[in-house]
């Protein structure tokens, strides 16, 4: 027996269902993309960690290239979470990052058939659906670079507090007496 939307929701089955029924109706009718712009924290971490790689000081500055490779290319998103923690005004520079790439997602009408997994750029781009590829690429791209420009912006005017063993490691202190080199 055929059931309709209304006859679901009349049953209390809870705001999940009914949402996600309203959005696969949605879905169906050609009025928005399944999973649009979900997995747009690719741009916001590259950009943000490029802003360390450019613009950061002591072993966030060396340790954000090797971010940057583990988490665009191998998903690992958590990657970028310290770099946030801690510097916390960062998260101005994530949500410039998210809000420019969910306009462009937007405007494009761009969005991906299903969650991207394990999470690097090359499982984002295998569920984005045929003829969206330029949305999806520009929107990760405006991404990165708003998230990159306004994290430079903020590690010009107030950068990193260096602890003072990453200075003693910069400076090449030398080691005490009566230890190996």
């Amino acid at each position: 027996m055929a059931r309709s939307i209304a006859d679901v929701l009349k049953k209390n089955r809870g705001t999940a269902i009914a949402i996600g029924l309203v959005v696969v109706v949605l879905f169906r009718v050609g009025f928005i993309p399944l999973f649009g712009g979900l997995g747009y924290e690719y741009a916001l971490a590259c950009g943000l960690l490029l802003s360390f790689m450019f613009f950061g000081k002591g072993m966030a500055k060396l340790s954000a290239p090797g971010a940057i490779i583990i988490h665009f290319f191998g998903g690992i998103h958590e990657i970028y979470f310290p770099y946030v923690l801690a510097h916390p005004i960062m998260i101005v520079a994530m949500w410039a990052g998210g809000m420019s790439a969910d306009f462009v997602f937007a405007a494009t009408n761009a969005g991906l058939v299903a969650t991207p997994s394990p999470g690097s750029i090359f499982a984002y781009l295998a569920v984005t659906p045929p003829g969206q590829h330029f949305g999806v690429l520009l929107g990760v791209a405006t991404g990165a670079v708003a998230s990159f420009v306004v994290g430079s912006l903020i590690l010009r005017f107030y950068p990193v507090k260096e602890s003072e063993e990453e200075v003693a490691m910069e400076t090449g202190t030398p080691a005490p007496v009566g230890v190996p080199a």
